[in-house]
């Protein structure tokens, strides 16, 4: 009988990614073939953020042969302590804002028992004046990374030293690790850290000092992998949009894309945090998405996705539709995706939060649908009218697709705002019924009559049809 030493390496292959952290870590201290094979999962994505412990930490580990041959993922927290304040008046003004000693304490408390909290706890909490020079060192720190081992000319020298490497994830706000691996909880850092000023507080703010949210870890990002002349994937959690205005696009980085095989991008046009707060908070909003659509309609974003030729899957969203504003989305597909060309490739196709023209969407599945296999769409609405009913029609007969996913609530056929609007409820049966009309060519499910919004009052706000609900 053959016991589990006598297994080859591929069968421990397959078993291993089932294994929870602690499980792996006890595999991997049976013997050394399995610590090993367990050491390719265990160390397979690596995350780090700019520190020089956390950067440190990768250098040993490339020192190693064999575990920097292991990982195939970096992701990177690009949260900062960058917080665009230098003066004693700014300091204040800044604390005052965000109540931070009062989150402070309560975290102090909610870290220790009552009897190991520490001596004089107000005493430490009140001492803004320390915890700012704390601050103060961390953003030094962080500055020297940034010029140093991680500036955009230095980093391909880290990166090449993972043979392996294919694939950055960039993420921001506040995660965890889960089954090894980060999943985002939160926009906005929470502030459950004994730091005053937690990394990455003012996550929002657009005059940081290597700007604007995910900007300084992509363009570093794109810099250091590009030069391996191999495909890549690309995740960026969150990027804001004053990305693609002509003041902070960097000049020839379309040159730098063409190995990207995979891009998920999640283009950000608000912004939370205190400097939120300061610019008007929620009633700002509808300004942002009119920035935001006007910039797109600058088209360097379609030309950042054009250098993409060898693109195999895209996933692009914007943020979630603003409910009590302006209802339509601050980009469409026409200024977002360059419809005049195609990706031969391009496999997998997921869009959210976006606006789009009959005969754009149309446009854009004619022109992959000889290798198109997956598609997923979430709050997709057609401005300023169309009918889904036609769209499916047309694209049944050429869809060659294996798997369809429709999410959110709702399938708009028109904007709330719009006369006529038809609107289908998608949690019932509506959903799985649109899928398997695009994977197995049944009847479309859509109708005039199974809509559950229809029109606007005077005032603006759909209305739900009498024939609907009692």
């Amino acid at each position: 009988m053959a016991s589990i030493y006598s297994l080859p390496p591929e069968i421990h292959a397959q078993v291993i990614p089932y294994l929870s952290d602690t499980d792996l870590r006890n595999y991997r201290l049976v013997c050394k073939e399995m610590a090993i094979v367990g050491a390719m999962e265990y160390f397979r994505m690596m995350k780090f953020h700019a520190s020089s412990t956390s950067v440190r930490r990768l250098q040993n580990m490339a020192r190693d042969e064999h575990l920097r041959k292991c990982v195939q993922i970096f992701v990177w927290d690009s949260n900062l302590w960058d917080i665009n304040v230098d003066t004693v008046d700014g300091w204040k003004q800044y604390l005052s804002d965000g109540w931070h000693n009062l989150h402070l304490e309560s975290n102090y408390r909610k870290r220790y028992d009552t009897y190991r909290l520490p001596k004089h706890i107000e005493e430490i909490v009140d001492d803004t004046e320390a915890h700012v020079l704390i601050h103060k060192g961390h953003w030094t720190d962080e500055q020297a990374t940034l010029a140093g081992i991680l500036h955009q000319d230095n980093i391909h020298d880290l990166l090449q030293q993972f043979p392996a490497l294919r694939e950055i994830r960039i993420l921001n706000g506040a995660f965890e690790m889960k089954n090894r691996g980060l999943e985002k909880t939160y926009i906005r850092i929470e502030r459950d850290t004994l730091d005053l000023i937690p990394r990455g507080d003012n996550l929002f703010c657009p005059d940081l000092e290597h700007g604007p949210l995910g900007i300084h870890a992509l363009v570093r990002t794109v810099e250091g992998m590009s030069s391996f002349m191999r495909p890549w994937r690309l995740e960026i959690d969150a990027l804001d949009y004053t990305f693609f205005t002509p003041a902070l696009y960097p000049e020839g980085i379309a040159a730098r894309l063409d190995k990207l095989t995979s891009l998920t991008l999640a283009l950000c046009y608000w912004r939370g945090g205190p400097e939120f707060t300061r610019r008007g908070g929620t009633a700002n909003m509808g300004e942002e998405a009119k920035e935001c659509k006007a910039v797109l309609k600058g088209k360097l974003f379609t030309q950042f996705l054009r250098s993409m030729r060898n693109l195999r899957s895209l996933s692009l969203s914007l943020q979630p539709r603003v409910e009590y504003g302006p209802f339509d989305a601050p980009g469409s597909i026409c200024d977002l995706i360059p419809l005049e060309e195609d990706w031969t490739n391009l496999r997998e196709l997921s869009l959210g939060h976006i606006d789009t023209s009959e005969q754009d969407f149309i446009k854009l599945f004619h022109n992959h649908c000889s290798t198109l296999k997956k598609l997923k769409l979430d709050d997709i609405c057609l401005v300023p009218d169309g009918s889904w009913i036609h769209i499916f029609e047309v694209i049944q007969p050429i869809s060659q697709l294996t798997s369809a996913a429709f999410a959110g609530q709702y399938l708009y056929g028109g904007c709330r705002e719009e006369p006529n609007a038809q609107i289908w409820w998608l949690q019932g049966e509506i959903g799985p019924g649109l899928s398997r009309c695009l994977v197995r060519g049944e009847e479309c499910p859509l109708r005039d009559d199974n809509t559950v919004w229809h029109g606007v009052t005077s005032d603006g706000y759909a209305w739900i049809g009498p024939e609907d609900w009692d």
